[in-house]
């Protein structure tokens, strides 16, 4: 098996914080991730990496951060409880339950529940 930390990933970001603006936003994410694939580093590449640094359960972003910039990924589990605590502290309660659902169909099944299109069918899912 190949080192992780001999690949290079294409350049489409300068940075970490870079990375992280195009990662937060489900537009820009969804084109980079197009990018990737396009030179190469299509879903599976990007699994096949998750598995080799041992983050089957992280984001993308965190695969990404690691072979960059060396960074420890978390599990989408650590992200999404982070991001639970904001919620609670920001929202009212049925923000709270929609975005706490959101946040637990993201840990289960990945970031592509984030992106716009699967939206409105978790809000169909959760208030059918």
């Amino acid at each position: 098996m190949p080192n992780v930390k001999c690949l290079k990933v294409p350049e489409f970001f300068k940075n970490e914080d870079e990375l992280r603006e195009i990662w937060s936003n489900s537009e820009t994410r969804k084109k980079l991730l197009e990018g990737l694939a396009e030179k190469g580093f299509g879903r599976a590449q990007l699994a096949e990496m998750q598995m080799m640094i041992g983050a089957e359960n992280s984001d993308i972003f965190d695969v990404l951060a690691n072979v960059a910039y060396s960074l420890t990924p978390l599990t989408r589990t650590e992200r999404a409880s982070a991001a639970k605590l904001i919620v609670h502290q920001s929202f009212k309660d049925k923000q709270q339950s929609f975005l706490t659902f959101v946040l637990d169909q993201y840990v289960n099944q990945g970031v592509d529940e984030l992106s716009q299109e699967k939206l409105k069918g978790l809000l169909e899912l959760k208030y059918q």
